[in-house]
């Protein structure tokens, strides 16, 4: 996500890398880096829009403890665009629909989940979001783990002021 400064200047605010395929962490630059499981996400800076959009987020994240994949189409406009990591995009609320019921391994457990958003901006109809996020589960071999990841989300305003996701794009470890 690109900033326009005054008079044309470009300032990267926000970046993510992902993949359409498979990458080996072998495969990364940074592979043997180690990311804190204690690192302090920065606190953003409170406003009515960013305590709306982690509102969602929160509720987002207790669909996916409790497994209600089903339900998560009402938070996408019906010309969203989903960018999952490993897979192509996903076109439209029902491709994103789909998705997102088809993902929800009964296998897996859910133990907790976390969206946090770091900065938030206010573009017009439009509000851009940055956000980490991390999923706890546990499978019912007794297998369980931790996935850290991050969201770049183009939220939309609707005629009714309601925030609609327009665009997003996930990557984890």
């Amino acid at each position: 996500v690109w900033q326009v400064k005054p008079h044309g200047a470009l300032k990267l605010l926000w970046e993510i890398s992902g993949s359409n395929t498979h990458l080996e962490r072998t495969d990364l630059p940074l592979s043997s880096s180690e990311i804190s499981k204690t690192a302090r996400v920065p606190k953003m800076k409170a406003s009515r829009t960013s305590a709306t959009v982690q509102s969602l987020n929160d509720e987002i994240a207790e669909l996916v403890v409790q497994r209600k994949g089903a339900e998560f189409g009402k938070y996408y406009a019906d010309d969203a665009i989903y960018a999952p990591y490993d897979m192509p995009m996903l076109t439209g609320k029902t491709a994103i629909d789909a998705y997102y019921r088809e993902h929800e391994d009964p296998n897996n457990l859910i133990r907790a989940a976390r969206i946090n958003a770091l900065s938030v901006i206010p573009a017009g109809e439009y509000v851009l979001e940055d956000a980490l996020y991390q999923v706890d589960w546990g499978g019912k071999t007794g297998a369980h783990g931790t996935v850290t990841g991050k969201n770049i989300t183009v939220w939309k305003r609707q005629p009714n002021g309601q925030l609609l996701m327009f665009r997003q794009m996930a990557v984890h470890d």
